[in-house]
């Protein structure tokens, strides 16, 4: 056993070990954060400023510069759904990884500069840290998500897994299923499961999904209908006016507003077969764009599986 779990880290330490020695890849968002925040420093710069061990910000500095991306992910993903890691086997893959004392390598997004760093445990256990090495996803959502997709798919839904904050159980878990079977083929796949791991940190564990989902839509619909009563008196009055008397100027954001009522009906006619309609709400009005050769194609496969 002790051997296994040895063989195991050791494979998984390998990989890590090459992404940080080959290269890790800031964004475009990691460098605007620096450059809005450090004025704009060039590669020389930003290592002064992390090999400066007592300044207050190289922690942040750190952690961003060496962020796990989804496509750093990606290259470990297959090898972590086919084991299974422990708290302790992290902690065994950090001090590995310090005492190989590896020259880390980050490029800076397209400006074609390089900073290099020693990876320290200042460096590896954050960098582990936001791995989430150690989640184990559920036996029966695994056997789902095994059947039912390809290996590209596999790999991208266990990143998004690994990364969410909750860990669906009980009817969500069993909803999380029956969405990964209904939508799995469709464009709107990846699209829709980022929108329920959110809505799912959003509602009680013990919630029922559709009713949640219904009361979602029925809230969406009322900052909506605010939203558009507001506009139509301030085409009549300025903000200043409504505002004296006492009323509030709402900003809401109208168009996620319809996204979001239209994929929580895509989601809800895929999965159950149903969803329901708000009165006095219109289609058109709305936004609504649901009863296609998609939606249709979902609906079938719910019925057929």
């Amino acid at each position: 056993m002790a051997a296994g779990s040895k063989h195991k880290r050791h494979s998984i330490t390998e990989r890590i070990a090459a992404l940080l020695h080959d290269r890790i890849h800031a964004g475009p968002d990691v460098i605007d954060y620096i450059n809005s925040t450090y004025g704009n420093p060039d590669a020389a710069e930003i290592k002064a400023l992390i090999d400066c061990r007592g300044a207050s910000d190289r922690e942040t500095l750190v952690e961003l510069l060496f962020f796990p991306d989804e496509s750093v992910q990606l290259q470990l993903e297959e090898a972590l759904q086919t084991r299974v890691f422990t708290s302790e086997d992290v902690a065994a893959i950090a001090a590995e990884l310090a005492d190989r004392n590896i020259l880390a390598t980050v490029s800076l997004d397209d400006t074609g500069q390089t900073v290099s760093v020693r990876a320290d445990r200042t460096v590896i256990d954050p960098f582990l840290t936001r791995l989430n090495i150690d989640y184990t996803p559920d036996a029966e959502l695994l056997r789902t998500i095994t059947e039912v997709l390809p290996a590209d798919r596999r790999k991208a839904v266990g990143v998004r897994l690994r990364n969410a904050r909750i860990r669906p159980a009980g009817r969500l878990l069993d909803f999380l299923q029956r969405y990964i079977r209904a939508m799995h083929a469709e464009r709107f796949f990846f699209e829709g499961l980022d929108f329920l791991l959110g809505f799912m940190q959003e509602i009680d564990r013990d919630a029922d999904p559709y009713d949640a989902m219904m009361k979602k839509k029925r809230s969406c619909w009322r900052h909506l209908h605010k939203s558009e009563a507001v506009e139509k008196r301030l085409n009549k009055t300025n903000v200043e006016t409504l505002l004296l008397h006492g009323e509030r100027v709402p900003y809401i954001d109208r168009n996620r507003m319809r996204e979001t009522i239209t994929t929580i009906d895509r989601i809800c006619l895929a999965v159950y077969g149903k969803t329901e309609t708000i009165a006095g709400a219109e289609p058109n009005h709305t936004g609504w764009k649901i009863g296609g050769a998609e939606d249709a194609a979902a609906m079938f496969r719910r019925f057929s599986s």
